[in-house]
């Protein structure tokens, strides 16, 4: 469990920096869908007639919800690559806020709650990828992630794998990007 108090101040106590933090849900899983009326649709190749992603909004389209929640559009109609791949949920952001029983305004000021920056910075994150030049329809921070938890989950069925190895070997290994 994450103590507030104890990291407001470790973070006060380091005064030549400013230091700022935001709690931050992605999701894929979420009741909306973005819709551009004016998207006829492109060819699906050169000279085609048959057109693909109707309806469907740019890559790095986004609506704000409300001030702590977002939709970014991760595919566009120029990402698809056939006219039957369909159409490609957006992520919702959501800035979360401490809930509980607290009275410290320390942590009021090291929120980070820039909706628009934090939307644009997990955008930025879909173009870093080690297995493709192309952008992804996930951040990196989400992908990265989901594949490892499930190569571990495959490890179990090894013989003789310990997952403790993780705990004591890797713990201090620089895994990611």
């Amino acid at each position: 469990m994450l103590n507030l108090k104890l990291l407001a101040s470790l973070f006060n106590n380091l005064q030549k920096y400013k230091i700022q933090f935001a709690f931050v849900t992605i999701s894929k899983t979420h009741p909306f869908k973005l819709f551009e009326n004016s998207q006829k649709g492109i060819p699906t190749y050169y000279g085609s007639n048959q057109v693909k992603g109707a309806f469907i909004p740019d890559r790095a389209s986004n609506i704000f919800i409300d001030s702590t929640t977002a939709l970014i559009q991760m595919l566009g109609a120029k990402e698809l690559k056939t006219d039957v791949h369909g159409m490609s949920n957006p992520i919702q952001i959501k800035i979360r806020t401490p809930q509980g029983n607290f009275e410290n305004e320390d942590i009021e000021k090291l929120l980070f709650t820039d909706l628009a920056y934090i939307v644009q910075q997990i955008f930025s994150f879909t173009y870093l990828s080690w297995r493709s030049f192309l952008p992804g329809e996930q951040p990196a921070t989400m992908l990265y992630s989901s594949l490892i938890s499930k190569l571990l989950s495959k490890m179990r069925k090894v013989p003789g794998w310990d997952p403790d190895n993780l705990n004591y070997k890797l713990k201090r290994k620089k895994w990611f990007l």
